[in-house]
């Protein structure tokens, strides 16, 4: 399978990363800013998380500290000397885009900024309020997951398949 620049899996979870920090500064996030999109469905409402994912209580600093090593640690995995597929590469450089954004966020905010409302009118459920980075770690991790079903197996000096 052809494999990409790793270079170029940094610049686009770069400019991934450029993207959801600029959406989330589209909308104010003081005074109860609300705009329904599709009703029933989606709806903007800027909200600061001062928690982990889905607004899970932990405490700020674990959540900086966990984050600011991983940002680093997804950049290098990418850069590894070949390693993975163009799949497992994108989904890395997914991951590394969210992790990086919400972790601007939490140096700057102390909070990450979330403003995406998905309602399931139908089924009277609203999913916690998520932002472009939240989105893409989940694809992200969606992919990895993927990826590691379909993954041929690794193959021995002799050219065939471990067992």
């Amino acid at each position: 399978m052809m494999r990409r620049s790793r270079w170029g899996w940094i610049a686009a979870a770069a400019a991934l990363t450029g993207l959801d920090l600029w959406s989330k500064g589209l909308f104010p996030y003081e005074g109860g800013y609300e705009r329904v999109l599709i009703d029933g469905f989606l709806t903007i409402k800027p909200v600061y998380n001062p928690g982990g994912i889905w607004s899970l209580p932990v405490p700020p600093v674990l959540l900086l500290v966990t984050t600011s090593l991983a940002v680093p640690l997804l950049a290098l995995w990418i850069l590894l000397p070949d390693r993975g597929t163009v799949l497992e590469n994108a989904a890395k450089s997914l991951v590394l885009a969210g992790a990086a954004g919400n972790c601007v966020d939490r140096v700057r905010f102390g909070k990450v900024r979330d403003f995406l409302d998905v309602h399931l009118a139908f089924a009277d459920y609203t999913w916690p309020t998520f932002n472009v980075a939240d989105a893409a770690i989940v694809v992200g991790v969606v992919l990895l997951l993927l990826a590691s079903l379909t993954h041929a197996p690794h193959r021995g000096a002799e050219g065939k398949a471990a067992r």
